[in-house]
């Protein structure tokens, strides 16, 4: 068995979970651990850029700042019209702390 790296263990993400980066980029959240989220998106970020990240988990939003370590393609994916996008799934890691900011609005 291969020792594990991550500085804390990944949680699978329950389907159809979604984040925002900057407010406008929707997100597919794939995995959570308390370092740091992966996840897909339609189009490719800059290696060490950070971006604003926010999620809901159960009753809370969550909103922290995400360093990104690196950005692979991710294959296609059915586009909802009858065709395929590309997707890119990047590594990402918390680059500040964790702030959840109370119950998603109703």
């Amino acid at each position: 068995m291969t020792e594990e790296r991550r500085r804390s263990a990944r949680m699978k993400a329950r389907q159809g979970s979604q984040g925002q980066l900057r407010s406008t980029l929707t997100i597919d959240i794939l995995d959570l651990s308390v370092d740091g989220v992966r996840f897909e998106l339609s189009s490719p970020l800059r290696p060490q850029a950070v971006y604003d990240f926010r999620t809901v988990i159960g009753a809370l939003t969550v909103a922290t700042q995400l360093r990104i370590t690196r950005c692979a393609a991710g294959g296609y994916r059915d586009d909802g019209r009858g065709g395929a996008s590309s997707s890119s799934r990047p590594a990402v890691n918390s680059s500040g702390p964790t702030r959840p900011i109370g119950k998603p609005s109703s």
